[in-house]
């Protein structure tokens, strides 16, 4: 394989720092790819798939919470803001909705 300065200065670093040398790095990777273990992903797509995980996660507690706040409401404790945690139960959704959207290169609807 050929590389430029840049590029086989970048596998280096890489390389290093996952403990490899280039050529074992290069061969590790390409066969991961190959058999499908890896998916490259372009660094400008990074932040999406953060928002992704960070939106699923919140998602995740909203569950715990509106599930908490049933069995209060189920207990007879009428103190229970339902609607409030609803509010963030449908803010969590739209989140998770435009980080699909975004992941998926589809446009936010206008």
């Amino acid at each position: 394989m050929r590389y430029n300065d840049r590029e086989y200065a970048t596998l280096q670093i890489v390389a290093a720092r996952e403990g490899m040398d280039v050529g074992s790095y290069v061969a590790t990777t390409s066969l991961a790819v190959a058999m499908q273990d890896l998916t490259p992903v372009p660094v400008k797509r990074r932040d999406e798939l953060v928002e992704f995980i960070r939106a699923r996660v919140a998602m995740n507690r909203l569950a715990a919470a509106l599930g908490e706040v049933m069995a209060t409401r189920d207990s007879g404790d009428e103190t229970v803001a339902l609607d409030e945690v609803l509010a963030r139960v449908a803010g969590g959704i739209r989140r998770l909705e435009a980080a699909a959207d975004a992941v998926a290169g589809l446009e936010p609807p206008s």
